[in-house]
This record gives C-alpha cells, sequence and structure tokens, in this order.
C-alpha cells in the first residue's frame, strides 16, 4: 500500500468519526422521563424559552417544554412580585414519578452565566402548621425571574437603596452638619466642666465627708432602732404612743358631746348631771372590785344599747338606704371598739410592767 492510499483511509476514518460524532448530537435526544405526566404553568416572561426547553426537578432533566400558549385573561388575574402580567401558559410533560407540590418553586434557570435556560422546580418544604397538597391539574404560577437575576436586581435594589441613604445623609449634613459640630463641641466641652468639678470635689475631701456623714446617719439610725437617747426610748417604749392614744381617745368623747349637746355642751343640764354622776363613781371606786363594778356597769349598758340596736335593725331588712346607714355605723362602733381593747390592753401591759 502506497502512501497515496494510505492517506485515503486516514481521511475517510476522520469523515466517518465527525459524521458518527453529528449524528448523536442531532438525532440521540436525552433521557427526559417518559413523559406521562402534564403540568401547566404560568409565566409573565418567558425569555430564551421555547417549545422543547428542558424542565429539572431538584438538578435532574425530568421533562420538557411541550406547548406555550398565550393567556388572553392575564390581564384581569394577578401579577408576579414585580407587578407583571402572567401572560404565558406553558404545558410541561415530565416524568411520571415527579410529585410537584403547591408550596415548590417554579423559575426560569440558567446554566453558568451565559448557559442555556431552562426551567426549574425546586422541592420546598411546607410552612410550619400546613400540609403542602400535590398539585394535578391546578394551574401553577412561576417564578419568571432566573435566581442568579433576581440576586442581581436586589442587589441593584440594595444598591439605590444606600445611594439614597447617602444623599439624604450628605443632604442633612449640609444642612445641620454646623449645628451638630457645634453641639458636640459643647458637650465636650460641658464633660470638662464637669470633670475639673469632679476633680476640685475629690481635692476637698467631700467625698470623704460625705461618707462620714454617712456613717454619722447610719450611726443615729442604729442609736434609734436599739431605743437609745431620748428620741430612741420615745419611739421605742409603749408609754407615748399610749398616751397619744388615750388623748386621741379623749378627742374622740369631746367631739361625741359636741355631737350631741351642742358646741356649749358644758353648758347643758343633762350633760351635766351625766358628767357628775360619773365622776362620782369614778371618785367612788378606790379599790380594784369598785373599778370592775363600774367598769361592768358600762359593759352592761353597752350590751343593753346593742340589744335594742339589733331589735330595731331586724325591722329594715326591707329597706336598703336603712340597712346601708345602720352598716356605716356598726362599723363606726367596731372601729371605736377596737380602740377601746388596745388601751385596756395598753393599760394592762403597764400595770404588769409597774
Amino acid at each position: 500500500m502506497n502512501e497515496q492510499h494510505r492517506n485515503m483511509l486516514t481521511g475517510i476514518f476522520v469523515i466517518a468519526s465527525c459524521c458518527l460524532v453529528v449524528a448523536v448530537i442531532l438525532f440521540l435526544e436525552p433521557e427526559v422521563g417518559d413523559g406521562k405526566k402534564n403540568l401547566t404553568v404560568r409565566f409573565s416572561n418567558i425569555s430564551k424559552i421555547y417549545v422543547g426547553t428542558r424542565v429539572v426537578y431538584g438538578g435532574r432533566p425530568v421533562g420538557e417544554v411541550m406547548e406555550i400558549h398565550q393567556n388572553k385573561n392575564g390581564r384581569e388575574e394577578k401579577t408576579d412580585n414585580l407587578g407583571r402580567l402572567y401572560f404565558y401558559d406553558l404545558k410541561l410533560k415530565v416524568d411520571s414519578s415527579v410529585d410537584v407540590y403547591n408550596y415548590d418553586l417554579i423559575c426560569i434557570q440558567t446554566a453558568g452565566l451565559l448557559g442555556d435556560k431552562s426551567i426549574a422546580i425546586i422541592p420546598r418544604a411546607a410552612p410550619k402548621g400546613q400540609t403542602p397538597l400535590l398539585v394535578n391539574d391546578t394551574i401553577l404560577y412561576a417564578d419568571a425571574l432566573d435566581p442568579l437575576e433576581n440576586a442581581f436586581n436586589e442587589m441593584s435594589v440594595v444598591s439605590q437603596q444606600l445611594q439614597n441613604t447617602l444623599t439624604e445623609a450628605n443632604i442633612w449634613m449640609q444642612n445641620f452638619g454646623h449645628d451638630t459640630g457645634k453641639a458636640i463641641q459643647n458637650f465636650g466641652s460641658t464633660m470638662n466642666k464637669v470633670d475639673y468639678a469632679l476633680e476640685k470635689l475629690e481635692k476637698s475631701a467631700f467625698f470623704d465627708k460625705t461618707a462620714k456623714t454617712m456613717d454619722h446617719l447610719s450611726t443615729i439610725s442604729q442609736k434609734l432602732s436599739d431605743g437609745q437617747g431620748s428620741i430612741g426610748r420615745l419611739l421605742d417604749e409603749d408609754g407615748p404612743f399610749f398616751h397619744l392614744q388615750t388623748l386621741l381617745s379623749k378627742v374622740d368623747t369631746l367631739m361625741d358631746d359636741v355631737n350631741h349637746y351642742g358646741l356649749l355642751f358644758h353648758t347643758n343640764r343633762g350633760w351635766q348631771r351625766l358628767r357628775s354622776q360619773r365622776m362620782n363613781q369614778a371618785a367612788s371606786a378606790k379599790s380594784p372590785q369598785a373599778i370592775a363594778s363600774v367598769l361592768a356597769s358600762e359593759i352592761n349598758q353597752i350590751n343593753t344599747a346593742m340589744a335594742r340596736l339589733e331589735t330595731l335593725s331586724s325591722h329594715i331588712d326591707n329597706d336598703p338606704k336603712e340597712k346601708e346607714n345602720f352598716t356605716k355605723v356598726f362599723l363606726e362602733l367596731q372601729d371605736r371598739t377596737k380602740t377601746l381593747l388596745e388601751n385596756i390592753r395598753n393599760l394592762t401591759a403597764n400595770l404588769e410592767a409597774k
């Protein structure tokens, strides 16, 4: 075999290899599933999406676009997150093993920065407390923006907002920068004055004197608590309290006499007779037995008055207003009785102490 025949065979082999590669590219289709399940998805933008565009589910090819139709009622229906109308209905044929739920994301995806576009179905979990629904004949709404394009758009929005913020900050500084700087200088000057004042107080031993004063106050409070000194004994002993309570009881008796006999009660003969009778009884009580007899007589009078009040109160059960008045009087009497018992206890304690 000469050189010419060898070159010819080599050329034929190269041409056959190229034809085989072209045939594989043109006539052999990639495996995209059995296409037994149909999905209808609406898009607001189908740039570079055609019949035959691949459909991927979680990154795996599972189908392709079979039909593209225009939605004639798109202006009357909802819009996407950018306010664009859903004008296109795409019919997708996917593998029968693919289950799409109402929370899954359907969007346009680009393979790399300049690669071919495809329709991506991204599985997502349902929100907490909600159950995902399997989609069969329901029309789905897609997010027409590619995630990469969406990221660029969001960066653009953030950049615009940052620029607006910087512009407003620049305008504010132009309008109020001088006043702000002056306020900062005044604040710094005030802090310097405060620092100087604190330094002078420290040099004058102000804080040491304040600490000593607090120690003296603590010592005085402790003495008062222990009942030492005149004021301490006044606060600690029961005698002053007993005298004060006795004085208040006398004031209460005085007001009671004014209430019954008038402001000039001492000129009333009834009051004078009752006063003389009680003074004679008190003067004749020279022994504990006599005092007990006088007190027993007073208590008997109180019990008799209470019995009369009880009889009288039994006739006013049907009169709410009178019942309210009697209740008020009985509460006042109860308070005065408590004061009387407290005076008796104090008197008994003083007698035992002596």
